[in-house]
């Protein structure tokens, strides 16, 4: 096997490459074969690419999060779209055209916005909410079109969901992270990957006879931000005082622009093939482990 690894300086990137590493999967990172301004027009360049280095599976890491947050996919959508939909479409067209499987990092924001989901669980069957002009951010909208783009097409593709990200180490993406150094919090409960969890599971189930298709690669089970909170609290002593928004309303009144999704994710379908950690577990983990 030699895997080709698109998007290998990003948060989720990063931890593939060293994880590949670490197994001694044989892999090369792309770099400059894909023109990220338009990934269309970079087709052809990339089939080649691919034959050439006889490449049997592309890891596609990449993609447009906005910084420091989502609410900057709203005024820059046409980088968001690039690196969203553009991006995953030539992926689909060179695997079609090479017979090359490939597996898409892809998100769980899709469902649970202003209040809808924390009642509810998604599975991999459910539609997502998430969708232009009725519901959702435009970054979630963008992520729901590329997984739909992907199904109708048929690609031999592992979408693979992940959820607010985090492990031990600080990092302005790393979840914990950001509720230590938000002002003030709305608490909300939410399914989580650990970033090393999510990235093991995906390459398992590369490996795997897995069918292809949509996979919710969370830990297991789910958590309230004022539970990740006393976490905090309890095991790295902050002198930080949390305080907590009264409701949604207020919250995004003041801290937010974009639709933000707050939702639990089912991984039953992952669990036949990977084992998880519970989410609490990874929290905890992660907590004692904490570096700056």
């Amino acid at each position: 096997m030699k895997v080709l690894l698109i998007g290998s300086t990003g948060y989720i990137g990063s931890a593939f490459k060293k994880v590949l590493t670490k197994r001694s999967i044989n892999f090369i990172v792309e770099d400059g074969v894909i023109d990220r301004a338009d990934p269309m027009s970079s087709i052809s360049h990339l089939e080649d690419f691919c034959s050439t280095e006889r490449i049997s599976f592309i890891i596609n890491a990449a993609g447009y999060t906005g910084k420091p947050n989502v609410d900057a996919c709203e005024t820059n959508q046409g980088d968001t779209m690039v690196g969203n939909v553009d991006l995953p479409q030539t992926l689909i067209t060179v695997s079609n055209r090479l017979s090359i499987p490939w597996g898409h990092v892809s998100s769980g924001c899709l469902w649970g916005f202003t209040g809808t989901g924390e009642d509810k669980i998604y599975d991999e069957t459910t539609r997502p909410d998430a969708d232009f002009g009725v519901m959702g951010s435009f970054y979630s909208c963008t992520k729901a079109l590329a997984e739909k783009l992907i199904s109708a097409d048929g690609t031999k593709c592992f979408v693979w969901r992940l959820r607010l990200p985090f492990d031990n180490k600080s990092s302005p993406r790393n979840y914990l992270s950001k509720l230590m150094n938000y002002d003030k919090l709305l608490n909300v409960t939410n399914s989580l990957s650990h970033r090393y969890d999510y990235v093991h599971a995906c390459v398992d189930l590369m490996l795997s006879d897995a069918d292809f298709g949509k996979y919710n690669v969370v830990n297991t089970g789910h958590v309230t931000t004022e539970l990740v909170v006393e976490k905090i609290k309890e095991i790295l002593l902050p002198d930080k005082q949390f305080s907590f928004f009264t409701n949604e309303r207020e919250f995004y009144d003041i801290a937010a622009t974009a639709a933000r999704s707050n939702c639990i994710l089912d991984n039953s379908k992952l669990r036949k093939h990977v084992k998880m950690r519970l989410a609490v577990s990874a929290l905890e983990d992660s907590l004692r482990d904490w570096t700056e």
